[in-house]
């Protein structure tokens, strides 16, 4: 494992980035409220489809992009000057029209907030010491959750009385962002990772083979997490739960994840990475599997609950894994795959997950998911017990 040293002003300076990320998840554009925009605005269907796609296309591309870029330019440099052309692309978006320029924009705005997420992963070694990188990254995951939770409440009601207000929330939130980034220490070996060819940035955690097992392992359970926005509200609509209901009951997870997250994750940061690794995917697969037997609201929030904990023990796993694996000046490269990874999960996992629902019912479905799951886990525990972990 590499060990960085660790900036003096790393309290002062993680609080910086804890906040900075807050807002960032606050005022980032997401799919739900786009499509609002799009609707009012009259771009049509295909405007609608379009501007969802690139979106998404624009949050999965950036995760590579941002760890790439914080290795050869720095964490610091790459947060402020995505976040300045966050900003251009939010202000321009409201007076555009026309599918096209509107869909390129979204893409564009919406790769500038996300990515930061690499490059604050990349910063954790040198603001926290080793022994609390864990509960470093459980904070930045939970203060993503608490920007995320909050970001419909005030992008509701924007998007209800004056639409153009959800892009300039956006522009508003990058800028105060790029000024607490401005304050943050720049992460050291930047200028040997500089000279590194982009190609070479984004192969290299693949050809690690206990990196590359995870990767894989990881592109598996966000297929299977994904049921959650997939195969989950269907199943719901179709054991009679009303939209209030399937509402409150998905808005579960969001509210657990803030309140849990502080207790579970330095427990986590205490057990061997092998076991926890396991324990995280058993419980993301026992929870969606025990889908099947749920017919009523409570059931749901019973499942909800249990692959909540293994999503709050998952991440900052992840993400110090991938630190800690990653070879000096490629801690940005390191981060970004596995985010790459885990939003191209998410975005395959959806549509397979209604698919498999429509054709194939749902006990196939969750029995399934519970079986590919569980299989993730037992691998995760001899695979780790190879490599010492």
């Amino acid at each position: 494992m590499r060990v960085l040293p660790v900036s003096d002003a790393g309290p002062r300076a993680f609080r910086l980035l804890w906040a900075g990320i807050l807002l960032n998840r606050l005022g980032m554009p997401t799919p739900p409220f786009v499509v609002l925009y799009a609707s009012v605005t009259h771009l049509g269907s295909v405007g609608i489809v379009a501007v969802v796609a690139a979106s998404g296309v624009g949050q999965t591309v950036a995760s590579l992009a941002g760890g790439v870029l914080a290795d050869r330019y720095g964490p610091r440099k790459t947060i402020v000057y995505s976040q300045a052309v966050g900003i251009l692309a939010c202000a321009v978006l409201p007076g555009v029209r026309g599918v096209v320029a509107v869909t390129a924009l979204v893409l564009l705005s919406t790769a500038c907030a996300s990515v930061p997420r690499p490059a604050a992963n990349a910063m954790v070694p040198t603001l926290v010491a080793a022994d609390a990188q864990i509960t470093g990254y459980g904070r930045l995951y939970w203060s993503r959750n608490i920007g995320s939770s909050l970001s419909p409440l005030v992008a509701g009601p924007l998007v209800q009385f004056w639409p153009p207000g959800v892009f300039v929330l956006g522009a508003v939130t990058s800028a105060l962002f790029a000024v607490l980034a401005a304050g943050l220490p720049e992460a050291p070996g930047t200028a040997k990772s500089a000279g590194a060819g982009v190609i070479r940035g984004i192969r290299a955690p693949y050809t690690d083979p206990f990196v590359a097992w995870f990767l894989v392992a990881t592109l598996v359970l966000s297929c299977l997490y994904m049921q959650k926005q997939g195969a989950l509200p269907l199943d719901m609509t179709a054991q009679g739960l009303t939209p209030t209901e399937l509402g409150l009951v998905l808005s579960l997870s969001g509210v657990l994840v803030v309140v849990l997250q502080p207790v579970i994750t330095p427990a986590v940061a205490r057990m061997p990475f092998g076991p926890a690794a396991a324990a995280s995917a058993a419980l993301i697969a026992l929870g969606l599997g025990a889908t099947v037997f749920a017919d009523n609201p409570g059931w749901y929030a019973v499942t909800v609950a249990v692959w909540t904990v293994g999503e709050i023990m998952q991440v900052p796993l992840a993400a110090d894994f991938m630190a800690a694996r990653s070879p000096e000046g490629e801690i940005g490269a390191y981060q970004g795959a596995y985010g790459f990874m885990w939003n191209l999960g998410l975005a395959a996992g959806a549509p397979v997950g209604q698919l498999l629902f429509a054709t194939a019912g749902r006990t196939v479905l969750w029995a399934g998911v519970a079986a590919v799951g569980l299989a993730v886990a037992v691998l995760h525990l001899v695979v780790f017990r190879r490599s010492g972990r």
